[in-house]
């Protein structure tokens, strides 16, 4: 089955779009909201959903841009043949066209059910169930947007009967599991069942749960044991060890109080020090702001008598440009005031020449509209006329016998079911020939020698001699009577549907059906050809393009009187003429306007800059002044502080002898601070004190401990620890030979089970390894030579996708988005292989966006993938908002521009 073309109309987005599809590779590019995923939707509406669907499924197909009923025309080939469905979703009135090329034309439900059986899927019913039905038909061969990456298994579960059929023949029939294998797995299971609960735990009650428990009880009991005899010998450790770190701590702590003493002594002589050098610090600090500032404000004194003196010599200059742009502004607005005039001169002429165009399309207006109605009143007369052709065949239609295409089935249908019983009735008789024999034969009650023939209708005995007795049913147990009865039934039925169809025979019948199809396929075309027409519309036309002329006829009369001098031309193509000599002229005008206004724009900007150049001018002037007259100001400030000059060098001189003694004082208490390491003292206390009061703590655990050892020693000391040991062993042995005897019946019974479900899993991978070598062919074409499926078939259902590639094995929902977009889209094209047998060797798979997930480099792998899948038959059909990724696929490429499509 392959798709040949499409033309929707009227749906959603598009006003009519016609698509050629190739028998191979299809690329239908476009950006998004071109269309692309409607043109699918469409497409397959047109397979599965009946016509005369209703409610929001009907409306969500009805354009808002367009006027009409949504429309679909589809070719495709299949069974040999080349067919076409038209289907008008207008609700309950929705309309279905069957054609079959060279054949006969069907309507209505004949169509829906002959569209459905050549589709091989179940026709769908009405309301919302039926269209919930259709648009899950064909759901593993149709990808939509966003859909890409999920499981196509259950998508295929409506074709589970012809996929099995399909693999049974492609080598997996073989794999079928005998009832005396299926008896002694039960018998395994129920053992299994017993001793294990679902995860493989041993299952309470059990023999095994009751060994293991007793097992673990002496295990428990031998571990009570163990720690009596555990704690005695660690009390009598504890009491030793705790008696030496009392001993061993005291001493410790008397050399670490002597070493406290001294850091001390030396924090208290870090502390004087410290006091003196912030008094040394500060002294410092001071006789350096000091120098620093009579530094600082005989550099500032300089600095501003070097500026004073450039802030002169630049005004000089600054007096002569102010004086040359006062000239040129001058100059440029007497420019501005010429380009003023010329402009208004131009626009004069420009408004007298559009009075001419407006006028002059005015006129050429009306001269169409005339046109146009001499057009309408043709047209009424065509529609007349045809009108008058439709009744005549009406008239026609209406003598002939009302047989339809079902009728003339029924007819067909009587009239071979009477051979067939005729030839049932001829065939039951069943003759008996005696050739030869040495014993006596008995036909019923009747005796036959060498050379008798014999015929019988009915159940009959046969003997030969004692020896041989046989039963003879002629017509494999079908009555002679119930024949008869058959023939009769069957003959009266034919009569009558005859009678009613006011036929005598089938030829008559089909002659007369051939009429009325001829007759109702030319009112179709006579419909269509009025519906072209818009036949309903065309008085309304008329009606509204007489308004409309008269409309235009009253403004050529009010422009006229505003235009001087205008000759009307005769015909449409002078004034088209003049019009387009009228636009020539205004193109000149516009231009020679906008070349003025440009010219008096520049003379503006040219004044408007030569004003904001002596502005500047003289604000730059302005401001030098102000700055020399606060220079001056800051001078005066700065040097009257200083006092005379001639006394600034040696107040400078005695300000940093001044701090050179201060730093030498501060540098030597820092010196003797650094030598007494403060930081280390502090750390030395911190740590004496810490690790005398770790002592203090240790001799007091330790003597904690040593009342308990000696408390545990004193009581548990009278029993025998190590005798309850060996006992608790020697219990705890037995125990564990039981349970291992127990364990050894039950992981033998657990073994022959995991053999028999492996066995059986092969008997699976045997039957569904044809479906997996194809999905493992395409996968090949994307992930390299190492990658390959496999699936389960479960009770008939197929899934558990697995994909192995380089060693390693991922469960299908595992893998990225992008990698389960390629694989699932390998399944699909697996499974459409393998059903296409039905379908004449081809189906098609329409992918919609469906490897968003996917980069680049994978994208031109994917293209090997396709190419494959059309080279073994299929027809695949990509939609994608990004056509130049697939250039590399040698499609056949239909391109869906963005907006209204038309």
């Amino acid at each position: 089955m392959r798709l040949l073309s499409s033309t929707i109309r009227n749906y959603r987005i598009h006003r009519e779009t016609t698509v050629d599809l190739s028998a191979a590779l299809n690329l239908v590019g476009g950006p998004n909201e071109s269309g692309k995923s409607t043109l699918a939707e469409a497409i397959h509406r047109a397979l599965f959903l009946k016509a005369s669907v209703g409610g929001e499924i009907q409306k969500s197909m009805v354009s808002d841009r367009h006027q009409g009923h949504p429309e679909v025309e589809l070719r495709f080939e299949a069974a040999g043949k080349t067919f076409q469905v038209t289907k008008t979703f207008s609700g309950t009135n929705g309309k279905t066209l069957f054609s079959e090329e060279g054949g006969a034309t069907l309507h209505g439900p004949e169509a829906e059910s002959r569209l459905a059986e050549l589709l091989q899927v179940e026709e769908a019913g009405g309301g919302r169930g039926g269209a919930n039905k259709a648009a899950t038909q064909w759901s593993h061969l149709w990808v939509w947007q966003g859909s890409g990456g999920e499981d196509p298994s259950e998508s295929a579960a409506a074709h589970r009967d012809a996929l099995l059929s399909r693999l049974k023949e492609s080598g997996g029939g073989a794999a079928m599991q005998s009832t005396l294998d299926s008896q002694v797995v039960a018998t395994i299971q129920e053992k299994y069942d017993e001793l294990f609960t679902k995860g493989g735990k041993p299952k309470a009650g059990s023999l095994l749960f009751q060994a293991n428990e007793e097992r673990d009880k002496m295990a428990a009991a031998v571990q009570s044991a163990e720690e009596a005899f555990s704690r005695l010998e660690e009390a009598r450790r504890s009491f030793s060890t705790s008696e030496n770190t009392i001993r061993s701590r005291r001493e410790e702590s008397s050399r670490l109080i002597v070493d406290l003493e001294t850091a001390r002594t030396g924090l208290k002589t870090v502390s004087e020090l410290r006091l003196r050098e912030g008094s040394e610090q500060r002294s410092f600090d001071e006789v350096s702001s000091q120098h620093q500032q009579i530094e600082q404000a005989i550099a500032e004194v300089e600095q501003l008598r070097v500026e004073r003196q450039q802030l002169a010599e630049s005004l000089e200059p600054a007096t002569s440009r102010i004086t040359v742009l006062q000239g040129g502004l001058k100059d440029k607005k007497s420019a501005v005031q010429n380009t003023e005039r010329a402009t208004d001169a131009a626009e004069k002429i420009l408004s007298e020449a559009r009075d001419q165009r407006e006028l002059a399309e005015v006129w050429l207006r009306l001269l169409e509209q005339r046109t146009e109605m001499a057009q309408l009143v043709e047209r009424n007369d065509e529609i007349s006329a045809l009108r008058k052709t439709r009744q005549a065949i009406d008239a026609k239609l209406a003598l002939l016998p009302l047989i339809d295409e079902p009728g003339f089935r029924r007819l067909q249908r009587l009239e071979s079911d009477l051979s067939e019983a005729e030839a049932v009735l001829n065939a039951l008789s069943t003759d008996i020939e005696v050739i030869r024999t040495t014993l006596p034969i008995k036909v019923g009650d009747e005796a036959l020698a060498e050379g008798d023939e014999h015929t019988i209708g009915a159940e009959t005995i046969v003997t030969a001699g004692d020896s041989l007795v046989l039963k003879i049913t002629p017509g494999g147990g079908t009555d002679l009577a119930e024949a008869k009865r058959r023939a009769s039934e069957i003959r009266l039925a034919k009569q009558e549907a005859f009678n009613s169809a006011e036929v005598k025979s089938i030829a008559a019948a089909s002659e007369i059906l051939a009429q009325r199809q001829s007759f109702e396929a030319r009112l179709q075309t006579l419909d269509g050809e009025l519906s072209g027409k818009d036949a309903e519309k065309l008085g309304a036309k008329i009606d509204t393009l007489a308004r409309e002329l008269t409309a235009s006829e009253a403004e050529f009369e009010r422009r006229s009187e505003r235009v001087d001098s205008y000759k009307a031309p005769s015909t449409l193509d002078e004034s088209r003429s003049l019009r387009d000599e009228i636009h020539h002229q205004m193109d000149d005008l516009e231009f020679k306007v906008t070349e003025a206004r440009n010219q008096r724009s520049a003379s503006a900007q040219l004044a408007q800059q030569a004003e904001e150049d002596l502005d500047s001018e003289k604000q730059s002037a302005q401001q030098v002044q102000h700055r020399a007259i606060e220079i001056q100001a800051q001078l005066q400030a700065k040097e009257d502080p200083l006092g005379p000059k001639d006394q600034w060098e040696q107040n400078r001189i005695l300000r940093l002898d001044a701090k050179r003694l201060a730093a030498q004082a501060l540098s030597k208490t820092q010196s003797e601070l650094g030598q007494l390491q403060p930081d280390s003292l502090q750390a030395d206390v911190d740590r004496l004190e810490r690790a005398i009061q770790m002592g203090k703590e240790e001799i007091e655990n330790a003597g904690q401990a040593h009342a308990v050892a000696r408390s545990i020693l004193t009581t548990d000391g009278t029993t025998d620890p190590a005798g309850a040991l060996e006992i608790a062993h020697t219990h705890a042995s037995s125990a564990k030979e039981r349970y291992e005897s127990v364990n050894r019946q039950a992981e033998a019974i657990r073994l022959l089970r995991d053999r028999f479900t492996d066995e059986q899993k092969k008997l699976s991978d045997r039957f569904s390894r044809p479906l997996a070598e194809k999905v493992s062919d395409y996968l090949k074409q994307i992930f390299g030579p190492t990658a390959s499926a496999t699936v389960s078939v479960d009770d008939g259902k197929i899934g558990g996708w697995t994909m192995t590639r380089d060693g390693f094995t991922f469960d299908f929902d595992k893998l990225s988005g992008g990698t389960r977009e390629q694989v699932a889209a390998a399944v699909r094209l697996a499974l459409a292989e393998i059903l296409a047998a039905d379908h004449g060797g081809s189906l098609p798979v329409v992918f919609d966006d469906a490897f968003t997930h996917s980069d680049p480099d994978r994208i031109q792998s994917l293209q090997r993938m396709l190419d494959l899948a059309s080279r073994r038959g299929l027809q695949i059909i990509l939609l994608t908002c990004d056509p130049t990724d697939y250039n590399a696929l040698g499609a056949h490429s239909v391109s869906l521009a963005s907006g209204e499509r038309s």
